[in-house]
């Protein structure tokens, strides 16, 4: 099976995804009152919301790497901690090169 088989559903389904969920942010920022700019405003609002959403989203998955990166090398200093201070300083070079 080739791997490209599946590269186009994934990338449709990824599209519309995207786009349940900037519906949702939508409807949700919209509010209740009636006042201003009705539909652009609640757009306006919506396209707000969902940048701080992608930023949030991407500051927690940063977060939650480091804590399990970090709690990998705790049980791994467990057993030995010359291999995990290793682990740690060729992590560090990986990182530092890219």
């Amino acid at each position: 099976m080739n791997k490209n088989d599946f590269k186009a559903p994934l990338i449709q389904s990824a599209v519309v995804l995207a786009g349940v969920v900037i519906l949702i942010v939508f409807v949700a920022s919209s509010g209740d009152s009636g006042s201003g700019g009705g539909g652009f405003g609640s757009m306006l609002a919506g396209i707000g919301n969902l940048l701080l959403y992608i930023i949030g989203l991407g500051i927690s998955l940063a977060v939650s790497i480091t804590i399990l990166i970090a709690i990998f090398l705790a049980a791994v200093a467990m057993v030995d901690s010359a291999q995990a201070s290793q682990m740690y300083r060729d992590l560090k070079k990986n990182l530092s090169a890219r």
